[in-house]
This record gives structure tokens, sequence and C-alpha cells, in this order.
């Protein structure tokens, strides 16, 4: 192999290894306390010489617990008007049977950690993301554990995920995947199916129910669909069944979600509606909080843990941060609910020295000596409330310090991201990217970042008309350039500040449009086929597969209902077959590589796209046709990669995405898949989600095979990635500790990182 190959191969596998070392360094898996709450060590029998009696204090409320999970029940489904989609929950309301708290789910809002979150009291970290795919056994104390070691009886159905964590914690269960969003009915059907017979049964106390239909449904159709109240119906007639049968004082059914919805159907963001969720409590006694503190920001998630611990009458998990709910406990003899909240508190107290200074703490546990010796009777539930008080706070404060980094490995990381980046001279040629990469330290340019892209490529495209020797063709076609790019921009809102104003997306889905949605997403085809036609080295094979594949594709959405014609009752999955058999006859009847990857690369991610985005790909194709004259004549091939690279992230944005969890789409990993697989999901995804930076590239690598011999050149793409990597390792290492670290900054390295990952391997394999 040519030393020039060995070099190119040696720089991007070093910006491999800078970017696992840092993320190493920055998501590392927190250690926790791993010893398991006893009963002799968490109920303290005295307080400054008064005996306390944890037998006679700390006693069961509830013979039977009904925990039901609702994927994605975001606070407003179920409060106010949208009660009225949950009939039998609303009538319970009303009778004072029910209430409900509002509660924050802490970031990230994806269904792993916050499983975790809901059974530990404490706060998982935001690896969890990565893990999100792969469960891993729970091995931190948690309410099931208690329950367990408390010979309480449990059963399970719903999310598989509860499985992998708690492996044969559970008398009687069956699991349901939680990635094939695709199933809204089904997925709930086998949990519902269960019900009847366990209903029936004596030998449980604790029954977990995790439906997932309604977070599927949000995935493909988003909040505002039509099967979402039919969903909360289903789920309140599941309420219904489960009360007539324990309408009794000892049993409680809770229902909750493990995390909201973005107003775009998706979730992992820290959106209001993606982290503020309802804890209902069906039970007799329980009292709602007053309507002038009705604010989620009063309840935490986590605050589930104790209270469900208090309830059954266990211990407490070891680091569980969440606060008692006094409201559930309304109904308890004051001494009890003292002795709960005390207890409580002193557990969150002992898990950080810094609490020593927790002045509410302090004066809580003198107010509690004093009525324990009748000197502040009458001051009962205020000195419950100063517990709770203080507890919330010593809560926040250890949330703030459970962020623990490997400082060594993340300076590692950029080490090598910048010495990379000055063993070749062309470095000095990405000062003009410097601006972006700086502005990556501000939390709102990160979310903003599609603005600066789509300044950019204007920009460029302006200046390359004074720079034109052909002034007249130059001016016509950058102008028809720049006025696509203006198009394309306001298809899709992105970003945080403008995301729910409206776009072309919105109009073409609404129900009343959906004949332009198809004469749009027909035109779109019609023209990917005739710019590949034209533009290609294609065999005649591979257009009849390019326009089979196309063909195909619109049968797909035919028969899931999105376009306005007639089509035969059909699931979609064959026609979904065909259009991946016919992406793969391209590939085998290839004759020049880079023209058969750019089809290939075009027909599989125009499937994967919704709909509306199909006319969008072609708008890409012809955006590139007008500008690419230019780019190569007026740039030598190190700013052409650079110019490429930034042209793929605007297409980028152009079709959605963004920096934030939640722009994710889901379902472009289930197309055509009839059961869930993570390899197949996670290759779907990720072709989906990076199409636009991938076409850029593939395009960048076609144009230079057509104008040149000799073997590509890349590093202007290479060097504007490591770039980009290393200010981002710099950024993130310096504000580690920012108010948005988590939010914004995070999973913003996740998608650089992510991205860097993908691309480079393309490029590996297509040059």
């Amino acid at each position: 192999m040519k030393l020039k190959n060995w070099c190119f191969l040696y720089i991007i596998f070093s910006h491999f290894a800078a970017i696992f070392i840092f993320l190493a360094g920055f998501l590392p898996v927190r250690t926790r306390n791993q010893t398991f709450a006893s009963w002799d060590d968490s109920f303290p029998k005295e307080l400054n010489g008064l005996v306390l009696n944890p037998e006679q204090l700390y006693t069961p409320k509830l013979t039977k617990l009904v925990l039901i999970v609702i994927d994605a029940l975001r606070a407003d489904f179920i409060i106010g008007e949208n009660l009225n989609s949950m009939p039998f929950l609303s009538k319970l309301h009303h009778n004072g049977q029910a209430c409900t708290y509002l509660a924050h789910a802490h970031t990230p809002t994806v269904t792993l950690p916050r499983i975790k979150a809901l059974v530990t009291g404490s706060v998982p970290g935001f690896a969890d993301v990565i893990f999100n795919l792969g469960s891993p056994q729970l091995d931190e104390d948690n309410i099931l554990s208690q329950f367990a070691a408390h010979s309480h009886k449990m059963v399970f159905y719903g999310d598989d995920t509860w499985l992998k964590l708690f492996p044969g914690k559970f008398l009687r269960s069956e699991g349901t995947t939680s990635f094939f969003v695709n199933d809204f009915k089904e997925v709930d059907d086998n949990v519902t199916r269960h019900l009847d017979f366990e209903l029936s049964q004596t030998d449980w106390s604790v029954m977990i129910l995790h439906y997932l239909g309604l977070d599927h449904i949000g995935h493909v159709s988003g909040p505002r669909s039509p099967l979402i109240p039919q969903k909360l119906k289903e789920m309140d007639e599941v309420i219904r069944k489960i009360h007539q049968q324990f309408s009794t004082n000892d049993t409680a059914i809770i229902i909750c979600g493990d995390h909201g919805m973005s107003d775009s159907g998706s979730h992992g963001g820290s959106s209001k509606s993606e982290v503020e969720i309802p804890l209902t409590f069906v039970m007799e006694g329980c009292q709602p909080d007053p309507e002038s503190v009705s604010d989620f920001s009063n309840h935490l998630q986590i605050d589930l843990a104790p209270t469900m611990a208090v309830l059954m009458g266990v211990p407490i998990p070891t680091n569980n941060l969440g606060s008692l709910l006094l409201g559930v406990t309304h109904d308890f003899e004051l001494k009890h609910k003292l002795y709960a909240a005390y207890v409580n508190t002193r557990n969150i107290f002992l898990q950080s020295e810094r609490n020593n200074e927790n002045v509410e703490f302090q004066r809580a546990v003198k107010l509690y000596q004093d009525w324990l010796t009748n000197d502040a009777s009458g001051k009962g539930d205020y000195i419950a409330n100063l517990f709770v008080k203080a507890a919330a706070e010593m809560s926040s404060l250890s949330i703030k310090n459970l962020v623990e980094f490997d400082l060594y490995l993340m300076i590692v990381g950029i080490v090598i991201s910048f010495q990379k980046l000055g063993c070749a001279p062309e470095v000095f040629l990405l000062l003009g990217s410097l601006l972006h990469a700086f502005s990556l330290g501000a939390s709102s340019f990160v979310e903003e970042e599609h603005q600066t892209y789509y300044y950019f490529v204007n920009t460029l495209a302006l200046l390359m008309i004074f720079g034109s020797k052909r002034r007249k063709e130059s001016v016509l076609s950058l102008i028809g350039f720049m006025g696509l790019v203006r198009i394309a921009r306001c298809w899709n809102q992105t970003g945080d500040k403008w995301i729910n104003e409206p776009d072309v997306k919105e109009w073409l889905n609404t129900p009343g449009n959906q004949p332009y949605l198809t004469v749009s997403s027909v035109i779109g085809a019609m023209g990917i086929l005739h710019w590949i036609h034209r533009n290609l080295k294609l065999r005649n094979l591979q257009v009849m597969a390019t326009f089979a594949s196309l063909v195909a594709n619109l049968a797909h959405r035919s028969a899931l209902g999105f376009f306005s014609l007639y089509y035969p009752q059909s699931t979609g999955l064959v026609e979904a077959s065909v259009a991946y058999l016919s992406v793969i006859a391209i590939g085998v009847f290839s004759h020049e590589r880079s023209s058969t990857l750019i089809t290939m690369w075009t027909v599989l991610t125009s499937l994967l796209k919704r709909p509306h985005n199909l006319i969008l790909t072609w708008i890409h194709l012809v955006q590139y046709s007008l500008i690419s004259p230019h780019l190569t004549a007026q740039l030598n091939p190190f700013y052409n990669n650079l110019a490429h690279y930034w042209i793929g992230m605007a297409w980028y944005f152009q079709e959605g995405n963004g920096n934030n969890l939640a722009r994710i789409d889901l379902a472009s990993g289930y197309v055509g898949l009839s059961s869930y697989n993570v390899f197949a999901v996670g290759f779907l995804l990720s072709c989906a989600t990076f199409s636009g930076p991938v076409l850029a590239l593939l395009l960048d690598i076609h144009r230079q095979k057509l104008h040149s011999k000799d073997n590509t050149q890349m590093y202007g793409f290479i060097y504007s990635r490591m770039l980009i990597m290393a200010f981002l390792f710099v950024i993130v290492t310096s504000l580690r500790y920012h108010l948005f670290v988590w939010t914004v900054f995070s999973p913003k390295l996740l998608y650089e990182g992510t991205m860097s990952i993908y691309l480079l391997v393309i490029l590996i394999l297509a040059r």
C-alpha cells in the first residue's frame, strides 16, 4: 500500500481513537453505592436519646400495588380538557378517588434511564442513552429488589427492558419489544390479554404493566394524531378493569409516564412536553396539590420510588434522592407520616457531607424532636412539609454533584485531535471554519446551528457569482441555487426557537392536503429518476432497478395510507422489500462505482424518509447541479471538500434534523421490518438521519473521479470533521458543569461523534 494511503488511514483511525477516548472520559458509567438498604440500617431507632420504634411507626399501608407505565404519557394528555379522553379516570378524580401530581423527568428522556429513575429514586447518567439499545442488568438498590427481599411476589407484562434490568425478579412475566414503532395495537394487546388471569390470582402483591402503543403512535404520527385519544381510551379501560377488581383501601393503582412526548412526536430532549409527566394515584385518601402550587417543578419523577416504598412498608433504596409525596400520605396517622418523612430525608442527608450545612433539615429534626416530647403539638403537618422541603434542597444539590468526569481521558482525546490536525499543512486552510467551531461554545448557537449552515452556503454562492468568469450564467444558476436553499429551509422547521412555527411539512401532512402530498411525492420520485438517469453513468438494468425501487417506494407509502390513491389493503412490507431488493440489484449490476453508490444511497434514503421529504431529495440534487460546476471551477480540492461538507450539513438540517435527541425519527428505522433487530434498525436509522451529509460526500467523490484520474483527495472533509470534534472536546470539557451540559452540549457531542464515525466509514468504503 502506498505511503499516502497509510497516512490517510492513520489520520482516520486516530480520529476514531480521539472520539472514543474523549467520550469514555466525558460519559463514564457512574459508580454508585452498591449496598442494599436493610431494615436495621435504614430506620433509626432513636433520635437524640428519644426511642423510636420502626416496627410501629413504619408499617405497610397497602397489600397490593399496581404500577401502570404508559410510555410517552405527557402531562397534558390526562390533565385539563384532555382528561375527557379517559372518562373513567376523570370520574375517579371528580369523586376524590384519584389525584395527579405534575412531575419533572430528568434528561435524557429515553426509556432506560427513566425506568432506572422510577425504581431507584436516583438520576441515571447520560451514558444510558447508549445503553438504551441493550439494557444491562441493574445491580443498584431499587424498589423491586426491596419488594422481593420483603416477600412481595411480582408479575410484569410490557416493555422487555424491565426483564433485562430485573432478570428472575418476577413470578410471571412476558415482554414486548419497545423498538418496533410501527406496532400500535398488538404491542399493547399482548399486555392486556394477561389481565383477566392475573386479576383472578392472589399470589402476587405487585403488578407492573408497561404499555408502548402511545409512544409508537407519537413516533409515527405525532401527538396530534387522532389515534392518541383512541389509545388513551384503551388505557382508561385497563384502569377501569383493574379498579373494579381492587377498589379497596389497601390497594393503589399508580399511572405514570416514563417520559413525555415532543410536539413532533419524539423524545430524548428537554422541552416542557418531554420532561413534564403525570404521577396519578388511584387510592383512597390521596390529596392533590393546591392549584396555586400545581407546577411540575414542585415534584420529580424520582419521588415515586420513596413514595412506593413507604406505601408498601419496605426500605427506601440506598441511592434514592426523591422526596416523599405528602399528598399520598394524607390519611396516614401523623406519627407515621412524620417518621416516614424523617426516614426519607435522613437517608438523603447521609449520602453527602455537603448536606451537613442544610439548615432546613436541622430545623426539621429539632421540631420533630420537640413534637415527640409534646413540645411542638399542632405543628405536625408543618414539620412534615419542612422535611420534604429539606429533602428537595439536598436532592437538588446531590444531583448537581453526581457528575463524574475522567479529566485525564478527556485531555488525552483533545491532544490526539489537535496533534492530528497539526500533522498536515492543509489545517491552515480550515481557518475559515473557526468561527463556526467557536460558536459551538454557546448553547443558543448549538440549538440554532442550522442558521449558520444556511448563511454559509448562500454566502458561498454569492461570492462565487463575483468570482466567476462567466458572470451571466453564474448569476442565473447560483441565484437559482440560493432560491432553492430558501425553499428547502422552510420545508422542515428545526432548532429550538422556531420549531413550532408553520412549515411545508405541517401543511402537506394536514389530512385535507393529502392530494398535494401525493402529487409532490410523485413529482419527487420522477425528478430523482430523471436526475440519476441524466447525471450518472448507469447501465440500463440499473436504471430499471432504480425505477422499480422508486415505484415500490410510492406503493409503500400508499399501503400505509399516506396518499390519496386507492391501494389494495397491505401492510407495506412487501412493497418495502421490493424497494430493498431493487437497491441491491443496482449494486449487483454496477458499472461505475461512484455512480452506483450515489444511486443506491439516494433511492434507499428516499424510502426511509417521511413522504413529504421525497421531493426535498430531488430539490437537493437540483441544488447540487446548479452549484457543482462553480465549485469545480473556482475552488481547489481542499476547499471543494469543505464546501461539499457544508452543503451536506445544510441538507441535514433542511430534512428536519437537529441537535436535540427528540429530532431523531425512529420510524425510519423500521421501514419494511416485521420484527425488531438492533442491527437493522440501527443501520436504517443512521442512513435516514445522515442521508444529506453522506450524499454530499458521495457526490464529491464522484465529481473528483470525473475530473481527475488520480486518487480522490478528501483531506478537507476529514480535517473539517476533526476540527469540529476537537473544538467540541475542549468546549465540553470546559463547560462540563454548565447548566445545559446534559440538555444541549452532550446531545451535540453524541451527534457529532456518531456522524464522524459513520461518515468516515462511508468514506473508507466509497473511496
